[in-house]
């Protein structure tokens, strides 16, 4: 996420199975807590949480990745760990299992220090995954916090340093566009903001509207000389955006971590530039890489957020479809052994129904649940929207739980 506000406001967290009612509290209250895990849906701000304790109370923040990965770092077992984005790795592993195993046996070998992990909801197995962690967590018990959407209070905060005109205008406004819940997101606040302008004059009416209009502003390189420095001096951002689709794509469908600038072979989750104009059919990958669409992380290029990625591989895919692409064979790519969709790619399947409209009703069926927290019903005919309350009935005839850790309303609003 673009690192635009120069706030962090203290964030609330909500411990369900607590002695309290579940009334949330702040992060900071969790601090003499010997293990934790915090939940929260995509751009909702768990690594700016993270970055934050971890910086108040002088502990180590590191990757999920990168605690799994480099051996040879050591840590001041005497305060907490954060490890951050246990999703991430999920979504590039062909396991649910194994990433976690992974962490479980990093605890182990440090001797089971205190430590604080974050996870998308979608890709937490709430009771499995609690139980597993229990076992290397310090004296056995771990609380599992979820993270609360910002407040009124917050979001002015925001504006405010987004030098946002009129920031309870703004806030006024967007509840009349029908985006105010979106605002509560940090991620979305920070594109709201980005598409609108911080005068406000630039309203869209939905969330799809938001991503195109956010995607195209981090697609569009200010600096005159990078500018003059792309294939053929394009003037249209279309085709860098269709070759950041593609590449997206790549990275989630494939499990690729980013994309380097080193020629050579794919090693492991690293894929080389060079192969991807082969490979894809990309037209100038280097220029899409080096737009605002993506960052660089540990060497190579990464998409700036993932839920950036998924809809921007929602768009790439549903051209190919349109161009003859079978519906089955991307479905097969996304789904697991049971036929339903697997976790990490809720998102970009819920993009890809929004996108392809002449698929929709094959892809609301297989995620109904995940169309309506990952998408944007907004755009769906009253048809569409019956099919998807049907889909959901019979899920919930199916399994009566199935909102399990997702009991956002908003969603549902459209």
């Amino acid at each position: 996420m673009a690192k635009t506000p120069s706030v962090i406001v203290p964030r609330r967290a909500v411990e369900l199975s607590s002695g309290n009612g579940g009334q949330p509290q702040f992060l900071s209250d969790w601090r003499s807590a010997g293990a934790y895990v915090l939940l929260a849906e995509p751009g909702a701000g768990k690594t700016e949480a993270f970055t934050a304790e971890a910086k108040e109370t002088g502990a180590t923040f590191k990757t999920a990745r990168d605690f799994i990965t480099l051996r040879s770092q050591t840590f001041d077992t005497t305060r907490p760990i954060f490890i951050d984005g246990l999703d991430e790795i999920r979504a590039g592993s062909g396991s649910h299992r194994a990433p976690l195993d992974d962490i479980r046996r990093r605890l182990d070998e440090l001797g089971r220090p205190a430590f604080r992990l974050s996870c998308r909801e979608a890709d937490w197995r709430s009771a499995v995954d609690l139980e597993r962690l229990k076992a290397v967590a310090p004296g056995g018990e771990l609380a599992e916090l979820h993270l609360q959407e910002l407040c009124d209070a917050d979001i002015l905060a925001i504006l405010r340093a987004l030098s946002v005109d009129r920031p309870d205008e703004f806030l006024a406004e967007s509840e009349r566009h029908g985006v105010r819940p979106l605002l509560a997101n940090p991620l979305l606040l920070n594109l709201i903001v980005n598409a609108v302008g911080t005068h406000g004059s630039r309203w869209p009416e939905n969330r799809s509207a938001i991503y195109s209009m956010a995607c195209a502003q981090l697609a569009v390189e200010h600096n005159e000389e990078h500018r003059a420095e792309r294939r053929g001096n394009q003037s249209s951002i279309d085709p860098l955006l269709k070759d950041a689709g593609l590449i997206s794509a790549l990275c989630l469908l494939a499990g690729i971590q980013g994309v380097s600038d080193k020629g050579g072979a794919d090693q492991g989750l690293e894929m080389p530039v060079d192969v991807l104009p082969s490979a894809l059919g990309v037209g100038d990958p280097r220029a899409a890489l080096s737009s605002k669409l993506f960052v660089v992380d540990g060497g190579f290029h990464v998409p700036r957020h993932r839920t950036i990625a998924e809809y921007l591989a929602a768009g790439a895919i549903a051209d190919q479809i349109q161009n003859g692409l079978p519906i089955g064979r991307v479905l097969s790519l996304m789904s697991g052994a049971d036929g339903g969709i697997v976790d990490p790619l809720r998102g970009l399947h819920a993009w890809l129904a929004t996108r392809c409209i002449p698929e929709r009703a094959v892809l609301i069926e297989r995620d109904p649940l995940g169309v309506v927290l990952y998408g944007d019903l907004r755009s769906f005919s009253t048809e569409e929207k019956k099919q998807v309350l049907i889909a959901l009935h019979r899920e919930a005839q199916r399994f009566a739980w199935f909102r399990k850790g997702h009991w956002e309303d908003h969603p549902f609003g459209a």
